[in-house]
């Protein structure tokens, strides 16, 4: 092992090019045309390539090439540096306009409602000439995209999973604050008029809910659960926490929001929320970013200026 980085020498970032092609197009023949090579040429990167890292990468058939666990952690490392090198040239033509660096920011759905407004309000207060590309999502899909190098950072949770995995090492995060979640319903709905309704009465009501792999969804089934109760199943399941607080306004359906959306919306008379104790067993939100960036100016200024917007936001509560 310790020989390996002497042989990567030599390799190009053709190299790299070609094992994604191989994964992508399958025959040996199709990722050489795609990258305009022979095909003998290709194959002579392949050994070269397989010979730097003294493992095969792929498996030979009649049928074309299979890649191996190697060559999906090869390819996995590749496509960051492709993304690295696109973000570098986009830096550069930024730079050469007099424009500041862009950066990609992904955020949970309930960061976006009550988060950002107030952070891109700052940004464009004290760093006009960012260049900002926001991309919302659940944290399980944006983090592949924040590894990969498609994003630059995230403000959102970190999951247990990623906590307790290999992966976190090449994270890092700064806390920024906590957000909880309730249960609510329209202001009309029968059970927005009792003072401590009980999770009984709401297991029998209809719901709307984000789906199963969120965390919202997550902390809604805990609640029911913790008190022995088997928590009910959504009528309706959509990822949309604006959508789901929209239609219970007007449908006499029941949702789990996040506490800071709703307590907005409950100040318009728009929405209830009902007071009933929420498992509370939650990540805070963070501001994420990889720690091969750390380095990054751009991203240092954007994290100081999250955590500035985050000591001043209002607490949220009931």
């Amino acid at each position: 092992m310790s020989e390996l980085p002497s042989r990567l020498n030599h390799l190009r970032f053709r190299h790299l090019q070609l094992v994604d092609a191989l994964m992508r197009y399958g025959t040996v023949h199709k990722a050489a045309r795609a990258l305009h090579l022979s095909q003998p040429a290709a194959s002579t990167m392949l050994r070269d390539l397989e010979q730097t890292f003294g493992s095969p990468l792929f498996r030979r058939s009649r049928q074309g090439v299979t890649p191996t666990a190697e060559a999906h952690a090869l390819a996995e490392r590749a496509r960051a540096i492709a993304h690295e090198l696109d973000n570098a040239a986009a830096d550069v033509a930024a730079v050469s306009r007099g424009a500041a660096v862009r950066l990609a920011i992904g955020a949970m759905p309930r960061v976006m409602l009550d988060f950002m407004p107030r952070l891109m309000s700052r940004v464009r207060r004290e760093w006009p000439q960012a260049r900002l590309c926001l991309e919302e999502g659940v944290p399980v899909h944006l983090l592949p995209r924040l590894e990969d190098g498609r994003l630059d950072c995230l403000i959102a949770r970190l999951p247990f999973r990623t906590v307790a995995s290999e992966r976190a090492g090449a994270l890092m995060l700064v806390r920024l604050y906590d957000d909880g979640n309730c249960l609510a319903c329209g202001p009309t709905h029968p059970l927005a008029r009792l003072r401590r309704p009980r999770l009984e009465r709401l297991a029998e009501a209809e719901w709307i809910l984000p789906p199963a792999d969120s965390e919202t969804r997550r902390v809604f089934m805990d609640t029911f659960l913790q008190a022995g109760i088997t928590p009910p199943l959504p009528v309706i399941e959509s990822r949309s926490v604006i959508a789901n607080m929209a239609i219970v306004a007007h449908v006499p359906l029941l949702t789990a929001a996040p506490l800071s959306a709703a307590r907005e919306r409950q100040k318009l008379g728009l929405l209830k929320i009902l007071p009933v104790r929420v498992d509370s067993s939650v990540a805070p939100v963070s501001f994420i970013w990889r720690r091969a960036r750390d380095d990054s100016a751009a991203i240092a200024r954007l994290r100081t200026l999250a955590e500035q917007c985050a000591r001043e936001r209002p607490a949220a509560s009931l």
